[in-house]
């Protein structure tokens, strides 16, 4: 059928060759996953004879499939000694009111309060509410991991899942609810201890939701507008007309009046994020949506009349947003034009499409200080150095150098308490590894001392030994 059977890593092991062998049913289904073998035969006459001689019993993971519709289950067992006699179980169930583990409360959710049970769906009883789902109503996965814990995922006809019940061993629930909108949207998450108290009493906790539970909204785009997590106030979230997210703002910045912002490049990338006064309840109505959050120019870092001195312009409608702004971070793409930069030996000028440099102000304290970090890439656009402001007026260097195939080889680096004073502190590591990339050794030099650091050796199979 044209599925891989034994695959061989030559002179992968200690002493030889390393083999592993996948077998399948005739489906197509993996039966059997041996485990890595020691192998030092002829690797292009290989038999199904000889694997059953070189692996043990206990040296493969196994999968036993369903063999009818009406009898759907399957398990998985993992391969070790330890794991034989416990596989893990999957079988496909039902809801049934009348059985413990497969009952399932009706919950709905219909402007901002909680319900219990729905209308019910027959004639007979069309004055009664089903508080229950119906047998059959939903689908049900029961799965059993290798220590016996059963937990059970019950989803409805549209995928959406409903419950998610965990089995104690005393036989007590952990039920987590998920309440979703027709598109499949999740409006609220009840967690287990609150699950628990309306299970106990519906009408004494109902009004609780909002302290108790998970509760989102949405706008007409299925886009998150808000968020409400126990303990805390709502989140808030407003986006542009591009879809990108333009404004957020938690519970303590309502409280002192400010709220985030995000601005983007021409290709959509995020170019600054601040915070700015929030002079416009209009934004929070949840049908708003902010006009293209869209940088429109750029020169040098510091230039006067951009967006926090970042270099960063923007159009007047953004601008009129954004009162008061201040900068958390500035990122810069493609070329070293907005920021002072001195291209070391192998650096390309304009690296397209990657970060060239970040710009991060501290929080706290009387003024805002801002940080520069600048990196620099090679033809193959690998990082090669970056240079990092600190906050005593100094700067940390990091410099990489790699091999042809890409893997490093060595790094060096060097930081630098004060410019001003000019004391650096530097050590280096270089890095040695085998024809498959894997680690030998780490060396660290340091004050004109050599210390290897990490060393690394492999067994027969492949694996690290010590």
């Amino acid at each position: 059928m044209g599925n891989p059977y034994v695959s061989v890593a030559e002179d992968f092991g200690k002493e030889g060759n390393v083999l592993t062998a996948t077998t399948y049913d005739a489906l197509g289904r993996i039966t059997r996953n041996w485990m890595p073998i020691a192998y030092d035969g002829d690797i292009y006459n290989f038999s199904d004879g000889e694997l059953s001689q070189l692996a043990t019993e206990s040296g493969y993971d196994s999968y036993a499939y369903p063999a009818s519709a009406e009898a759907w289950s399957k398990s998985y067992q993992r391969a070790g000694i330890e794991f034989r006699g416990h596989p893990e179980l999957e079988e496909k169930l039902c809801s049934n009111p009348d059985i413990k583990e497969l009952c399932v409360k009706i919950y709905l959710f219909n402007d901002g309060k909680l319900e219990l049970g729905r209308v019910a769906s027959s004639y007979e009883m069309k004055n009664e509410k089903e508080l229950d789902y119906l047998a059959g109503e939903l689908d049900c996965t029961k799965s059993t991991d290798a220590d016996g814990r059963v937990t059970l995922v019950f989803t409805d006809c549209l995928g959406r899942t409903v419950l998610t019940r965990a089995i104690a061993d005393d036989g007590s629930f952990a039920d987590t609810y998920v309440i979703s909108n027709s598109w499949g949207d999740p409006l609220v998450v009840i967690p287990p201890a609150y699950a628990a108290n309306l299970a106990r009493s519906f009408d004494s906790y109902k009004t609780k939701i909002n302290s108790m539970a998970y509760v989102y909204t949405y706008d007409g785009q299925h886009r998150l507008r808000s968020k409400k997590f126990p303990g805390v106030q709502e989140v808030e979230f407003v986006y542009d007309s591009e879809g990108r997210l333009a404004f957020s703002r938690d519970g303590n910045q309502r409280a002192a009046g400010v709220c985030s912002f995000r601005l983007y490049d021409a290709y959509g990338r995020e170019a600054l994020t601040g915070t700015c006064a929030d002079r416009n309840p209009a934004i929070w109505n949840g049908s708003y949506i902010a006009p293209e959050m869209t940088v429109t120019g750029l020169t040098r870092k510091d230039a006067t009349g951009t967006v926090c001195r970042s270099g960063y312009s923007v159009a007047g409608a953004v601008s009129a947003l954004i009162p008061s702004a201040k900068l958390l971070t500035a990122s810069y793409y493609d070329d070293y034009s907005a920021v002072p930069a001195t291209l070391p030996s192998g650096a390309i000028s304009q690296p397209r499409g990657l970060c060239t440099a970040t710009l991060m102000a501290t929080l706290g304290g009387d003024s805002q200080q801002q940080l520069l970090t600048v990196n620099y890439y090679d033809r193959e656009e690998r990082l090669i150095k970056s240079v990092a402001e600190n906050l005593l007026q100094g700067d940390y260097t990091v410099e990489s150098s790699y091999s042809p195939y890409g893997v490093l080889t060595a790094q060096r680096d060097a930081f630098t308490l004060n410019r001003n004073i000019g004391i650096v502190c530097s050590h280096s590591h270089s890095y040695s590894y085998d024809r498959f990339g894997r680690t030998l050794d780490v060396m660290l030099d340091f004050s004109g001392r050599s210390i290897r650091t990490l060393g690394c050796e492999y067994d027969n199979l492949g694996r690290l030994s010590r």
